[in-house]
């Protein structure tokens, strides 16, 4: 009982930090999205108009890292739901 008593501030602290971290990945993904837009005109002029594709290798970088840091955002909110499934379970259990 005890030890039930002593999950819910753990299962209060892990909804809001998921809450907060689902906030900024759906912020960071629209704004990847838009990053995204821009970085696939630049990509298409620079490889028609300057045919330089180390500029466009660099903006290809670029793209994969912003995809990146989406994922883990992502892959860490998952985790956490995760986690806070569990210290229910274990709460109602």
């Amino acid at each position: 009982m005890i030890k039930k008593l002593l999950l819910v501030p753990v299962w209060f602290i892990l909804t809001v930090i998921c809450l907060v971290i689902g906030l900024f990945v759906t912020i960071y993904g629209t704004g990847r999205s838009i990053a995204a837009l821009i970085l696939s005109a630049l990509f298409m002029g620079i490889i028609i108009c300057y045919h330089d594709w180390v500029q466009a290798a660099l903006l290809f970088v670029i793209y994969i890292i912003l995809f990146a840091i989406l994922f883990l955002g992502v892959a860490m909110q998952a985790y956490l739901e995760l986690l806070r499934s569990k210290v229910v379970d274990l709460i109602l259990s």
